[in-house]
Order: C-alpha cells, then structure tokens, then sequence
C-alpha cells in the first residue's frame, strides 16, 4: 500500500506496528501504537484469511475467518477511528476520517441473512461458506459504518468497500498451499512476473484503488469518475482492467445479503463479541 501510495504521489511511510487480529486483546494496543507514531486516522482493513480447512477458532473463540476478517476489522476500526485526539464518540464524530473495507468478489457468492450462523455453532463447517460470508460482512461493516457516521465525502466518517481484483498474494496459503509455498520463496519482482503471467494483478496494482478510496479529495471536470468516493460504495475491482486507473466500477445490482437489518444485526453481533476487548471510548463509538 505504501509503493501503491507513492505512485499516486501521496506522501507515505510505513511503520511495522504488529497486530493479529485473531487476539481482540491485542487491537487496542495498537491502535494506541498507531495514533501514538502519529499515523492518519483513516483506516485501510486489508488483512484476511481464506479458505481455512478445518473449523477453527480465533483466541476469543470466534470462528477463525469471521473472527480475523469481520470482528477484528470491526474492532480495529472503532479503536481507530474512536481516537485522533479525541475522548468522545460525539467528538470523534466531527473529524474527517476514511475507513476501507477489503472484500472480494466472492462476495457476490455469499448466502448471508440477519439469522446467519456466523460462529457455525449448529450448521456443519464450510470453507468456502465462512470466507463468502465473511467478506460480504465487510461490505456491511462499511455500509453500517456509513449509515451511522455519513453518508458523503464531507462528512465525519466517509466509510466504503472494495474487491482489489484477483491478486498474486499469500492469501492462497490454504487453497493453493504449493503456490503459497512457491512465492514465499520469490522476489517481489518473480511474484510479479507471476502475476502477470497469471493475469493477476500485483500487490502494488492491487493496493491503487484502496489507496484512491482513502486519499482522493478532488475533482476534475475531465474525468468524472475521478471524483470523490462513494460512501456505502462496494467497488468491484474484478469489473476492472487490470492497469486501469482507480476508481473499479461501483456494485450497483441487488444483492439479497445486502440490506439494512442484516448489517444492523452483523454490527450487533460483532458489538457484543468485542466489547468486552475494547476501551471505553471506543465502546461508546459502536453504541
């Protein structure tokens, strides 16, 4: 993201703060890191888990894909955004800030309802079901989000989600363990080559739009679609070319998950799970 970043000509650093998002204990110490080495208060969810075989839990219990990429992004960002300065949820309310959920395009596959058995406490185990699932919960961790905090690019919170395209990542560690394996062992340079060859988009070409999504502010009367995001946007980066210049087109079809009272009763489920893991100021921000 930072390469991605300095390629748009947006001022980037990056800074090694460890964070697994499987320990909820750990995400309010980092958050503290964060505002602490004085990072923006916007917040790129990026992490992710994919395919994991067998049912497992994260440390708190929660099933592992849930857990890492719905309520620990969920928690990371009421940690976050809770903070800039600030010792309120109202006050927070009131600063420009950007929150960015990385889904997928699996997304589009998911068969998720307001009764869903998110933890698989009575319904047999799925793979494949707990990470469609879990990444159409980050579209409506971001649509919630910017229900309650805005609904443009002018105000408190501008809150969005966005499929980067298939990417030549680490993410196939549990579906493709060889291809994992193999680039583990390569260069960044042999992963892109690789990506290419696979007609996958780089790490860096991947990162462009997730980066457009929390630094464009302008306008330009020549290129519409360059314009400000799209709060409670789902951009599609599969609809894109690969080497396409940001913004992916947005997800404007019906989708039969993607509905108020389901992200209403997601944002609950996942409130009450990480509660008792988070500081007071950002408990008052998910209220």
């Amino acid at each position: 993201s930072q390469t991605a970043a300095l390629d748009a000509g947006v001022n980037a650093r990056a800074l090694n703060l460890p964070c697994d998002l499987a320990d909820l204990s750990q995400v309010s110490a980092f958050a503290q890191a964060a505002v602490t080495a004085g990072l923006a208060p916007s917040v790129l969810c990026c992490a992710g888990v994919e395919g994991v075989p067998q049912l497992t839990r994260t440390t708190q219990g929660i099933e592992m894909q849930f857990g890492v990429n719905v309520v620990g992004h969920f928690a990371l960002v009421a940690e976050l955004l809770c903070r800039n300065g600030r010792d309120t949820a109202n006050d927070v309310r009131k600063q420009p800030q950007r929150a960015v959920f990385v889904s997928s395009s699996a997304a589009l596959d998911a068969n998720f309802s307001s009764n869903n058995d998110f933890q698989f406490s009575k319904q047999k185990y799925n793979p494949r079901t707990a990470y469609v699932n879990s990444k159409a919960g980050a579209v409506l961790l971001a649509d919630e989000l910017n229900d309650r905090c805005g609904s443009d690019a002018t105000s408190a919170v501008l809150s969005c989600s966005i499929d980067p395209g298939p990417t030549a990542t680490q993410i196939v560690r549990y579906t493709l363990p060889q291809r994992a394996t193999q680039r583990a062992a390569m260069t960044p340079e042999q992963r892109d080559v690789q990506a290419k060859r696979l007609s996958l988009r780089t790490p860096a070409e991947a990162a462009m739009s997730s980066v457009w999504l929390l630094t464009q502010t302008g306008t330009n009367e020549n290129l519409p679609n360059q314009n400000q995001p799209v709060g409670g946007g789902f951009y599609l980066g599969a609809g894109a070319a690969i080497g396409s210049m940001p913004p992916p087109p947005l997800w404007n079809s019906v989708l039969s998950w993607r509905n108020s009272s389901t992200s209403k009763v997601l944002w609950k489920t996942c409130a009450e799970l990480s509660s008792p893991y988070l500081t007071k100021e950002a408990q008052a921000f998910i209220a």
